[in-house]
């Protein structure tokens, strides 16, 4: 269960950089 946890947490983590970068990639333009 923890296990799941942590991976559905990092999921979430790597989605909210991603989106970030990518909003700031769309901002510069």
């Amino acid at each position: 269960m923890k296990d799941c946890f942590k991976i559905l947490l990092k999921k979430d983590l790597t989605d909210m950089i991603t989106s970030t970068t990518f909003l700031q990639i769309l901002g510069k333009k």
